[in-house]
């Protein structure tokens, strides 16, 4: 992943070009320079455009390793708006088994089982033990 850049230096930066190019513009090749302004400008817009996007992925990642997001598939996703257990699916994703799981989250094993099979619902310490466990946000392990 590529450093990241505070956005407003890279907002300095162009403003800078644009000043240069502006200059250019009321020189004798005006209409040459302005062509080359405009081609400029859109480079940079499209630049900024991408900025924008190595950034958004970057805090995107920043929050799944927190354990603020998951970077689960599509298949996952779907079972969990199945209505599989978002417990059991956040494990399997995470590689652990139940008891693997108890260990980690110091939540008895009998307990977990019965909360990815619908038996029990599990309390809001429960489930955070599970969430800070799992590195997964609570709300997706306890649903809507």
């Amino acid at each position: 992943m590529p450093d990241t850049h505070d956005p407003t230096e890279i907002s300095s930066a162009t403003a800078n070009i644009v000043s240069a190019f502006t200059a250019l513009a009321t020189s004798e090749r005006r209409a040459e320079n302005l062509k080359l302004f405009d081609n400029l400008a859109d480079a940079i817009e499209d630049l900024e455009d991408e900025l924008v996007g190595i950034l958004a992925y970057a805090r995107h990642q920043e929050a799944v390793k927190a354990g603020r997001d998951l970077a689960m598939s599509r298949d996952q996703w779907a079972r969990i708006r199945a209505g599989e257990a978002a417990v059991r699916v956040v494990r399997e994703y995470r590689g652990l088994t139940q008891a693997d799981l108890a260990e980690a989250s110091g939540v008895a094993r009998p307990e977990i089982s019965a909360i990815e099979t619908g038996a029990r619902r599990g309390t809001v310490d429960t489930f955070k033990a599970l969430a800070k466990a799992l590195r997964a946000p609570m709300d997706v392990l306890v649903g809507d």
